[in-house]
């Protein structure tokens, strides 16, 4: 799972409005890159909505050369967090999911390592 900053995600998310197909083949390649032997990886868009932080994951199925936008994402939103705490020392934080509902995580770290993170927030079951 990568996360893109919030300045790229911007872009990505302005022309995936405009051009979607050549967009998520854009993604898909950059996704090709990853060094990484499992069936799907990731792109996390991020978005700034009224001090509220909104993800928008994206998963790449090789086995079937699928891009699928996700409704909910705990690991994408663990990425964003560890990001987040990398970029601004930030150690809580709590993520839009593209379903509305929030995630939100909170790191613990030792000294400057995270040892652990608490994953919460309001679990819905489809119908």
């Amino acid at each position: 799972m990568a996360v893109v900053d919030e300045e790229n995600s911007k872009y990505y998310i302005e022309q995936l409005r405009k051009n979607e197909e050549k967009v998520k083949e854009e993604l898909k390649e950059i996704m090709k890159t990853f060094n990484s032997s499992e069936r799907e990886v990731g792109i996390i868009l991020l978005e700034k909505e009224k001090e509220k932080i909104k993800i928008n994951p994206i998963i790449w199925v090789k086995t079937i050369d699928t891009l699928y936008y996700e409704t909910a994402c705990g690991s994408g939103s663990l990425a964003t967090t560890v990001y987040k705490n990398y970029m601004e020392g930030i150690e809580i934080l709590e993520l839009e999911q593209p379903s509305g509902c929030s995630i939100k995580i909170s790191l613990i770290k030792k000294q400057d390592y995270i040892q652990d993170a608490i994953v919460s927030g309001k679990i819905e079951e489809e119908e």
